[in-house]
């Protein structure tokens, strides 16, 4: 969505349709009902469009389309669309650039800042913050620099040489010399019992990504081991990862099946009109499955969002169909790990008491009112509901560490092999228990 392969053929059209502004209005056909065509198509593509369409595709068509026959055949008088030039709308439109320029940098500082879901409170105000920025900058900037007469030969000479400067700067930052020489000054600042809370991030995602069921405790045909399905997205691969870490513990009573099924799929489990490749292939996976094996327990592990509330409903309606004991896991996430690790790992004398209290101020508070939310879903539905910061956290201590102060996560919610390895433990305990 973000890159120009996926989006150039939207502003080719806008420039085309420019070019060819007086030829198409000379088009013998009504005016006004290409215009009424356009906003219908606008209004359409709202409704067929949607989180799991895929980008771009010819859907992403319609709004262009649609955009285009508005603004060239918009009838000037007596027309049912006059309400589009009402001066709210007009003053919208004049500092759009503006506000598709600052609403993108908000939300993303934001999401750095607190690393979570952006709550609604935060978003209206957020939304707020961009229309003062926007009309202040397209006041005295915007508008500002349109009256100036540029000499086009020497704008186009600066523009390159600024352009050159930025791109070479910005590859003497994210060079690797750079980046490990400041890697090694820093670390040279901390004390050496501190160097665990320092996260190599590189490292642990490569290991993330080849985490897989070990063989011994896959699926078999035996009659005696308790079959689990452990249902989810990369929530799911943690505990899978803390399962391996502590083989022996299961391997003689348990056996796994780790299956991916992302939220946004689970309406599709119901009724497949609409179900696009993405989810088809997943879902399709999932149901034969659950057609040729029955589990004792099927934990269902997701980042969950506002809309979970509403997409689990899908889901366990499918699973009310089978016996399986359902349980909705919690996961505990807390803001960037890593980051707080790397902030700490430079003071002296710090204890594990200080180390535990910090991360407890770390939990993520949207988190823990998802959690809330899935946790009364299971309530009402007479479902099982596991809080995973449980396995961490007591009073106002959070023990994301070891006794050697290797940190249990690489991020907000994903675990490293020592989060893996005390993971697996008290999952064996509950599961047993």
């Amino acid at each position: 969505y973000f890159m120009p392969i996926g989006r150039f053929f939207e502003f080719l059209c806008g420039s085309v349709s420019y070019l060819l502004t007086v030829r198409l209005k000379k088009i013998a056909f009504s005016h006004s009902i290409l215009s009424y065509i356009g906003i219908l198509i606008i209004l359409l593509s709202l409704i067929l469009y949607d989180g799991n369409s895929g980008f771009p595709n010819l859907l992403t068509l319609l709004p262009v389309i649609g955009t285009i026959l508005l603004i060239i055949y918009y009838p000037e008088k007596n027309s049912y669309l006059s309400f589009l030039i009402f001066k709210p709308f007009i003053f919208i439109g004049t500092i759009s650039y503006s506000l598709y320029l600052w609403h993108q940098p908000l939300f993303a500082f934001y999401r750095i800042k607190f690393n979570s879901e952006i709550p609604i409170l935060s978003i209206l105000i957020i939304i707020f913050i961009s229309f003062i920025f926007s009309y202040l900058s397209h006041k005295f900037i915007e508008s500002k620099i349109r009256k100036l007469n540029f000499n086009p030969k020497k704008t186009i000479y600066i523009f390159f040489i600024c352009t050159f400067v930025f791109i070479t700067i910005l590859y003497f930052f994210k060079s690797n010399h750079f980046q490990e020489s400041y890697k090694i000054k820093y670390q040279n600042k901390i004390p050496s019992e501190n160097l665990n809370l320092v996260i190599d991030l590189e490292e642990n995602i490569k290991r993330f990504r080849k985490i897989s069921l070990n063989k011994n405790l896959r699926l078999t045909n035996s009659i005696i081991k308790k079959k689990i399905l452990i249902l989810g997205d990369s929530m799911s691969t943690n505990w899978i990862d803390a399962i391996n870490k502590n083989k022996d513990l299961f391997e003689s009573d348990y056996e796994f099946n780790n299956l991916i099924l992302d939220e946004n799929c689970f309406k599709f489990l119901i009724n497949k009109k609409y179900i696009n490749k993405q989810c088809e292939k997943y879902v399709v996976n999932f149901q034969r499955d659950l057609a040729i094996n029955k589990y004792d327990k099927i934990f269902i592990l997701l980042q969950w969002s506002e809309k979970s509330q509403l997409d689990i409903t899908y889901l366990i309606n499918y699973l009310n169909y089978f016996d399986s004991r359902i349980y909705l896991i919690g996961n505990a996430k807390f803001k960037n790990v890593a980051k707080v690790g790397y902030d700490i790992a430079i003071k002296k004398n710090v204890s594990k008491k200080t180390l535990a209290e910090e991360f407890f101020r770390n939990i993520d508070i949207q988190n823990i009112y998802y959690n809330n939310e899935i946790k009364k879903l299971t309530l009402n539905n007479n479902l099982n509901f596991i809080d995973e910061y449980n396995f961490y956290c007591k009073r106002n201590l959070c023990k994301l560490f070891d006794d050697k102060l290797n940190l249990f996560m690489w991020d907000a919610d994903h675990l490293t092999e020592h989060g893996s390895k005390y993971l697996g433990k008290k999952l064996f305990k509950f599961i047993q228990e």
